[in-house]
């Protein structure tokens, strides 16, 4: 699993330990674009890529090189190694929001949370695995994290350490990124690898966040249409929408109006992306600062429907990305 992660360039000498729900996206696209690149294929922008493309990207890691361990170590050891971390709190919010709140582990994941963490439950959530809470989904994080052997479905990297996943307490990374100042790492890490020779630097964070919105309503458009059962289109929006609400992306109390992006009686995916862009742009510009605030808003509340025995739990399962990447284990907006 560990090479697995190992993402790496070797004209470069480079190795991305990627971490989900830590600015993976950006970075697995750049190296995806960077080795078609240097193999002389035409890949217009990086930001073409889609979501449900990113993750079967044909990038070169560190389970093909060389032949045996001996090789791959060899090159791990000589190339410079990049890690991008994240407050652990923050990331299992957005790991929550992102795979359980909106609809994509419901089957594999939340099925068995239900099952697992939720006595009385009704039919369809059973068979859908639609509405884990936060609490339940921290109980399923705190049970598979402590366990010493599990299966590849629960092996999950959204929600594990990040000190385990790129086993960091092992591997001396030369490039610690931060998603907490995720442009100012990217631009540094960028110019200091070498890769702004392919990639330009200084992003604004109006394309970046207008990129996210893209991804996720092309991600999900269909989703209700192939299990209509599980949830309706005008859930799914709804969902969205406040996904980008959660990110701070736009106004918390900006209602869901869906009748004015009708063409003909007909709600269209295009139209739905130009609803939130447009709120998107507009918010940003009246209020440039609210988005991060709202965005630790949304995340404080959500804590704050978790049991002080299980964010002790929580604490102490991340510990070592506490302790070795410097973030507050007891924050006083969490634990009070």
């Amino acid at each position: 699993m560990f090479f697995h992660h190992m993402v790496v360039n070797k004209p470069l000498k480079l190795v991305y330990c990627f971490v989900p729900k830590a600015g993976c996206t950006f970075w697995k696209r750049a190296f995806y674009y960077i080795q078609k690149t240097q193999e002389n294929e035409y890949m217009g922008s990086l930001f073409d890529i889609k979501k449900d493309e990113i993750h079967r990207l044909g990038m070169d890691k560190l389970t093909e090189v060389g032949g045996d361990f001996a090789s791959k170590y060899a090159f791990l050891n000589d190339a410079k190694k990049i890690i991008i971390v994240r407050e652990p709190y923050s990331r299992l919010f957005s790991a929550w929001v992102d795979k359980l709140f909106l609809p994509d582990f419901w089957r594999y994941i939340g099925v068995p949370i239900v099952q697992n963490y939720r006595s009385g439950a009704g039919i369809t959530a059973l068979q859908c695995g639609h509405d884990v809470s936060f609490y339940e989904f921290l109980r399923y994080v705190v049970d598979i994290g402590r366990a010493t052997t599990f299966t590849v479905q629960q092996f999950d990297d959204h929600w594990l350490p990040i000190s385990r996943v790129c086993q960091t307490c092992h591997v001396k990374y030369d490039i610690i990124g931060r998603m907490d100042d995720f442009s100012r790492s990217r631009d540094a890490i960028l110019t200091s690898t070498g890769m702004h020779k392919y990639i330009a630097t200084n992003i604004s964070s109006m394309e970046t966040d207008i990129d996210n919105i893209k991804l996720n309503i092309e991600a999900y458009w269909f989703t209700s249409q192939k299990n209509p059962k599980c949830i309706s289109q005008y859930d799914l929006l709804t969902r969205l929408w406040a996904s980008f609400q959660f990110q701070g992306f736009l106004p918390s109390d900006m209602p869901l109006q869906l009748d004015i992006v009708k063409a003909n009686g007909q709600l269209t995916m295009e139209g739905f992306l130009k609803l939130v862009s447009d709120a998107h742009v507009h918010f940003i510009k009246e209020s440039p600062k609210r988005g991060k605030v709202q965005r630790k808003e949304a995340m404080i509340r959500a804590y704050q429907t978790v049991p002080r025995y299980l964010l002790y739990k929580i604490k102490d399962l991340f510990h070592l990305d506490f302790s070795l990447y410097g973030y507050d284990p007891e924050p006083m907006e969490i634990f009070g």
